[in-house]
């Protein structure tokens, strides 16, 4: 590697998963000002000496990392591009190879889900109305998912949830997941 930063971590007894997820942020902080940064390697933080389980050491620095890569580009121009392609874990133990591989995909999954909240409410209101979002919902793999229309929330007696839309043209949606 061309360069090394060097990120403290704070006192070792209050060292814990969450540090390991502000790891991940504050190092791609420091990414976003450095030139060519394309390829990161790191120890498993916290899988070592603090004895934390190696697949949420994963887990949480992979989380942070993409949870501060997050940029809104729907309607930029020039779209920034990402800060870099490949993480790299240097471990030692070959125990937790397997275990830092379900870490980081379980980080994967979290941030997407994350990142498509984002997406929807940095969107304009007028894009994203009750029927787009029930929409959404229904198309979510693995989930159970029923849509009460405005008259079904009425006769359940859902007043106030049917108070707060009544000002718009776009009628409610209730989802129920």
């Amino acid at each position: 590697f061309k360069r090394i930063a060097v990120i403290g971590l704070g006192k070792s007894k209050e060292f814990n998963l969450d540090k390991v997820r502000t790891l991940g942020i504050k190092l791609y902080r420091k990414l976003k000002v450095l030139k060519n940064v394309k390829k990161i390697g790191t120890i498993l933080h916290g899988a070592g000496i603090a004895g934390l389980d190696p697949e949420l050491c994963a887990q949480m620095f992979s989380e942070g990392l993409m949870s501060a890569s997050y940029e809104y580009n729907k309607y930029k121009t020039k779209p920034q591009e990402p800060k870099f392609s490949e993480l790299v874990f240097c471990e030692i133990d070959k125990k937790h190879f397997t275990a830092a591989k379900k870490g980081i995909k379980t980080a994967q999954i979290l941030a997407e889900a994350q990142n498509s909240a984002r997406d929807l409410i940095n969107e304009p209101a007028m894009f994203v109305t009750p029927q787009k979002i029930a929409e959404i919902a229904k198309s979510i793999k693995g989930v159970k998912t029923t849509v009460y229309s405005k008259a079904q929330a009425k006769k359940m007696g859902m007043n106030a949830f049917l108070a707060v839309g009544e000002g718009s043209v776009n009628p409610p949606e209730f989802i129920h997941m």
